[in-house]
């Protein structure tokens, strides 16, 4: 059987645009960038991670938006939390909400939401050292003509 509308357009036209970041280590106790919307306003609708090497340690966590000129380097707060020894495979959800960064332990979250945000970072700040690796995922709707998210 033949399929007219291909799966990732299905995606694209349902939820918005997805952004992937390669898997990279959480930063060390500082401010790291995972993504910049540049050209206008977007709608951001979803931020899924998946841990692809253990995440060890103990941690503050927090997911954040710096947006730019506004003249503050502090991040908005998107979601945060304490991440603590996850396995391999295990989703890391933000639901845009300034609530809790939900960590699950091998198993599925949904979470869908709706952010406005403008030209900045989307960012992930730690308290402390944690081994590991995340990929990260951005979905987004953009608002203004020429508004795009590219991973960093």
């Amino acid at each position: 059987m033949s399929t007219l509308i291909k799966a990732a357009d299905v995606r694209t036209i349902s939820l918005g645009i997805n952004v992937s970041r390669a898997a990279a280590a959480l930063p060390s106790t500082a401010i790291g960038s995972l993504f910049t919307i540049s050209g206008g306003r977007v709608l951001l609708v979803a931020l899924h991670g998946q841990v692809v090497t253990l995440l060890s340690g103990t941690n503050s966590t927090t997911v954040g938006l710096t947006p730019l000129n506004t003249g503050t380097s502090a991040p908005a707060i998107l979601s945060s939390a304490g991440v603590i020894p996850v396995a391999a495979g295990s989703p890391v959800v933000s639901k845009f909400d300034a609530g809790a960064l939900i960590v699950t332990v091998n198993g599925s979250l949904v979470a869908a939401a709706g952010y406005l945000a403008i030209p900045g970072d989307v960012t992930i700040t730690t308290a402390s050292t944690v081994t590991g690796t995340v990929k990260w995922d951005l979905v987004y709707v953009p608002l203004d003509i020429g508004a795009t998210v590219v991973a960093v």
